[in-house]
């Protein structure tokens, strides 16, 4: 079975969740793609295709992305479980 679940590129429904709780958190502090990217030492493609949900970014480059935004790891899985739980209802 394919980590893919081929909906637009994304890994699953949780790694579309977590791509679009970044992005989420990114805009609300009014921050481009480009300026947390280069905060936080990746590739802009890179920052782009997590929030698209087509990677599974390790702990340490979430980490490096709420600091580059700046957020908390909390705040960033408050909005993941808050996509999460309205895809379940």
């Amino acid at each position: 079975m394919s980590s893919h679940d081929g909906r637009n590129g994304a890994r699953s429904p949780e790694h579309r969740h977590l791509g679009a709780a970044v992005a989420e958190l990114r805009e609300l502090r009014g921050r481009s793609q480009a300026e947390v990217a280069d905060r936080a030492e990746l590739r802009r493609s890179h920052l782009a295709a997590i929030e698209r949900g087509e990677v599974d970014p390790t702990f340490v480059t979430l980490v490096r992305i709420v600091r580059a935004i700046p957020a908390s790891l909390a705040e960033l899985f408050e909005l993941f479980e808050r996509r999460r739980d309205a895809a379940e209802s």
